[in-house]
């Protein structure tokens, strides 16, 4: 299942993305805090050094689009949250939609990731 929209009979909700009847689905929750800890751990692992030893000068960092359901007005700390963790690196970065997923075969999406690229 993708962003849940809303419930607009009460009884029945609205996704992001369509899900086929009979489909098996997995219900997840996530908050600010379980946000901002995602990253936390993408900056730590970018904050190390490459195999050769030098560390990156430059992230590109990709956050999925339904965090910001989740951070509300407070979207604006992810990106505070980057820069503190990291100042001496050049960022940029975008949101994305459809993170896809391979699961045994299966096509499958992950929500609410973010991901980083050192360069």
């Amino acid at each position: 299942m993708r962003h849940i929209l809303g419930s607009p009979d009460g009884q029945s909700i609205l996704l992001f993305s369509p899900v086929p009847v009979y489909s098996a689905v997995r219900m997840l929750n996530g908050t600010h805090e379980s946000l901002m800890h995602a990253v936390d751990t993408v900056m730590a692992a970018l904050s190390k050094p490459f195999s050769e030893g030098t560390k990156p000068s430059t992230a590109l960092i990709f956050s999925c689009v339904a965090r910001e359901g989740v951070y509300g007005d407070r979207t604006f700390e992810e990106a505070q949250r980057v820069h503190s963790m990291a100042p001496e690196l050049v960022t940029m970065g975008a949101y994305g939609y459809g993170e896809f997923a391979r699961i045994h075969g299966l096509l499958g999406y992950h929500n609410a990731t973010i991901t980083a690229l050192g360069l």
